[in-house]
């Protein structure tokens, strides 16, 4: 039956091997460091051992079927069950199974062998396995179909008899929770050497700094076990761990004071035995720390489609943070678990790819905790909690003002859509309030349904920073004497009104309606651009036609400018500003009003700067734009009634661009009833079908009291003239396309005639305005 099983098995191969069905491995037998490793299993066992050499230690890694006469050499002083190191599979000790209870097959020991035998099944016929008188075997983790025979010296250490039964006609022993088979020879008393077993050979799960206690079971065999001592070595000597044996207890305990590998060797001696030591080893490992890094979006109850992220670290005793991803690579056997407690919140966290996943659609309010568990070298430790905040959608400004802890400087709004305000002050004590910090993300505070309906104080003594928030139409802003508004990124679509306060807006923010400064208010650094006309909230509100309006006195520091929006149709753009009262440029500032334009469909531009009877006074710079129309007319740079006396001035129409065959008038430089005292002043009309005009018309009030002609003391208006000649710097009007710039000339003997002259002219004309009014 063998023979016929092996030829079969030849011819299969063979077969195989000619059509090509896959190739076919020879036999393998690799020595390397004095291991003999059998990792095919073509042929019989007793064939691989023919290639032994002078091999110790014989490692089966292939289940091996044929066993034929097999002797295994006194050389051997280990035969074992074996894994190679492949792609799926680790380096180590593996049950192996040799036999397949093939009539004939047999297994024995040369005479006078000394070996161990672990980690195989065999499967061999009816006392097929026999170990001779004179050999020494001692099996551990083996298991045995059928009876074997004894006539010499075995240990069993944790073995298995399938069938119970054994013919002992040596000396046995049975170690290791062996269950002793019915006997079916006749036992001969001899001598066992001194053995010595260890439950286990490896302790994990000792953290450095941390206290370790871990026993370990013993047990000794041999016929002297019951005289043998007992000594334990630990090394590294004085790091912490200590150990002992006593009562088939080895202890092990203490704090490690290192992390790696502490050995801990047990050694029994009896008289008459050689000493036996066995050695475990306990690997001691850095504390390992887990955390979560991130914020998660707050969420409203019923809100869908939510999903936010978490990043996950782990950290080895005073090691580098790195992913969890990243360790767990490296350390296969890691686990990590997720909770989000507690339960109810309809949401759920799990790991995904390397993130932890908040997600779902939740259904409770309410505060909820995400944390991580992670599991590894025999720890198990809890990383810090990230909060979930699942608001009810009903809440108000008002209420998470009042929230807020006593002392914080830095908000972010939550939940991200708050519909009321309900008249919230802000708390002194913010600096920043925050809609997101992702420029594009904003916050909404306010709602779409009504105009001004609510508000938003910004009180005395605070001094606030909003950024990424949109003020829908319902809100108005309203900020106090001694307040202080900034606005980042943001949208205003209601009104904005300073009573006193100060104002900014940067960062691409924008206003959509009128930003009103009231008397003893201060315009800050502010870049205000208006899309009053082109986004909008959804409310139906009134069009914005001025973006900024001045009541009162009001002071304008550093660098500012607006930009009103464009019209539509015949809707002229937007003025930039309008004075009613003291616009003051301070010292060193400067103010940039362009009115709105420069949009195809928008026919007509609007004013920089419209003066309701106001003054635009001050040391520093203003800056006045009309803007661009499209086949209808420019905007004019200033126009109204009132006075400028800045110290630095540039005003310029607005051009009537040529569209679709229509260009009219481009826009005036200034308006006829705007007096001008600034010397130093740019002007320049708007290009149109006629281009506008560049003039200083009025450089006093004309319908101020003038002196009557015998109001000199008796003198003649030529006097007056003379005298207004020597007090006033002479200058000339420099014509530069259209553009005319007014600069002091000093030191030119031959033109100063026809200056003078011209500033006769000027004179007689004045005159002749205040005889007109006269009469």
């Amino acid at each position: 039956m063998k023979k016929f099983l092996k030829a079969a098995a030849g011819v299969l191969c063979t077969c195989m091997m000619v059509i090509g069905m896959f190739p076919v491995s020879q036999a393998q037998a690799n020595e390397a460091g004095g291991d003999y490793v059998i990792d095919d299993n073509s042929f019989d066992l007793d064939t691989y051992l023919e290639s032994l050499g002078d091999a110790t230690v014989v490692k089966v890694a292939a289940d091996i079927a044929g066993i034929g006469n097999t002797v295994l050499p006194s050389q051997v002083k280990e035969l074992k069950g074996w894994q190679q190191k492949t792609f799926f599979d680790e380096e180590g000790d593996k049950v192996r199974r040799l036999g397949n209870h093939i009539e004939g097959d047999m297994f024995t020991f040369a005479s006078g062998s000394k070996v161990m035998v672990k980690n195989i099944q065999f499967r061999l016929p009816e006392k097929g396995i026999t170990i001779p008188e004179g050999a020494s075997v001692t099996f551990e983790n083996c298991t045995f179909s059928k009876t074997i025979v004894n006539n010499g010296t075995a240990v069993f250490n944790n073995c298995t008899f399938e069938n119970g039964k054994i013919e002992n006609n040596g000396a046995v022993e049975y170690l290791n929770g062996t269950k002793e088979p019915e006997n079916m020879g006749t036992e001969k008393p001899s001598h066992i050497r001194l053995s010595l077993t260890l439950r286990e050979d490896t302790l994990s799960g000792a953290v450095k700094g941390a206290a370790f206690h871990e026993n370990v079971g013993y047990e000794l065999g041999g016929t002297n076990k019951d005289q043998a001592v007992l000594k334990v070595d630990v090394q590294p000597k004085d790091q912490g761990i200590t150990a002992k044996a006593q009562d088939g207890i080895l202890t092990v305990s203490g704090t490690p004071k290192m992390a790696g590998e502490y050995k801990i060797a047990v050694t029994a001696e009896a008289q008459g035995d050689t000493p036996v030591t066995k050695t475990v080893v306990l690997t001691v490992n850095e504390k390992l720390a887990i955390s979560l890094e991130g914020e998660l979006d707050c969420v409203t109850a019923g809100q869908s489609g939510y999903q936010d992220y978490l990043e996950v670290y782990v950290t080895e005793g005073n090691g580098e943070k790195i992913s969890f991803y990243e360790y767990a690579q490296k350390n296969k056997d890691a686990k990590m678990e997720v909770s989000l407690s507690p339960s109810g919140s309809g949401m759920t966290a799990s790991y995904l790819f390397d993130k932890i996943a908040v997600s779902g659609q939740p259904v409770k309010a309410g505060t909820y905790q995400v944390s991580a568990v992670l599991k590894d070298k025999g720890q198990s430790i809890e990383s810090n909690q990230k909060e979930l905040r699942i608001y009810t959608g009903n809440e108000t400004l008002k209420e998470q003002f009042a929230n807020i802890t006593a002392g914080t400087d830095t908000w972010d709004i939550e939940p991200y859509e708050i519909a009321v305000s309900d008249d919230a002050v802000v708390p002194k004590n913010l600096k920043t309030v925050y809609g997101s910090h992702e420029s594009g993300l904003y916050a909404i505070i306010g709602n779409n349904q009504a105009v001004g309906s609510d508000t938003l104080v910004i009180p005395a003594g605070c001094d606030v920073t909003f950024e990424n928030v949109k003020f829908y139409s319902s809100i108005r802003i309203i900020v106090e004497k001694g307040g202080s508004l900034t606005l980042s990124d943001s949208v205003a679509y209601g009104a904005v009104i300073v009573n006193g306060g100060t104002f900014s807006m940067n960062n691409s923010s924008a206003l959509t309606d009128t930003l009103t400064l009231n008397d003893g208010s201060t315009l800050y650094n502010a870049k205000i651009v208006s899309h009053g006309r082109y986004l909008t909230d959804g409310s139906d509100k009134a069009d914005a036609k001025t973006v900024v309006i001045v009541n009162g006195n009001v002071s304008v520091k550093g660098e500012n400018s607006i930009v009103a929006d464009a019209g539509y149709g015949d809707v002229p753009g937007q003025d930039a500003v309008l004075v009613n009262g003291n616009l003051n440029v301070l010292m060193g500032s400067s103010l940039t009003a362009e009115g709105g334009g420069d949009y195809a469909p928008a026919l007509n531009g609007g004013a920089g700067i419209v003066l309701n009877n106001g003054t635009i006074s001050g040391e520093g710079k203003l800056t006045a734009k009309g803007g661009i129309g499209y086949g209808g007319l420019g905007g004019n740079g200033i126009q109204g009634e009132g006075k400028i006396t800045v110290s630095e001035l540039e005003s310029a129409g607005g051009d009537s661009a040529l569209w679709l065959g229509m260009q009219k008038k481009g826009g005036d430089a200034l308006g006829e009833r705007v007096i001008v005292t600034t010397e130093n002043y740019t002007l320049t009309a708007g290009k149109g079908n006629p281009d506008g005009t560049a003039k200083v018309t009025l450089t006093e009030d004309p319908d101020a009291e003038k002196p009557s002609d015998n109001e000199e003391d008796g003198k003649t208006d030529q006097v007056t003239t003379e005298k207004e000649e020597t007090k006033k710097p002479q200058f000339e009007e420099k014509g530069e396309g259209n553009a005319i710039r007014k600069s002091v000339k000093t030191g030119d003997a031959t033109s100063a005639g026809v200056y003078a002259a011209k500033a006769a002219v000027a004179v007689m004309a004045a005159v002749a305005f205040a005889g007109r009014k006269r009469r």
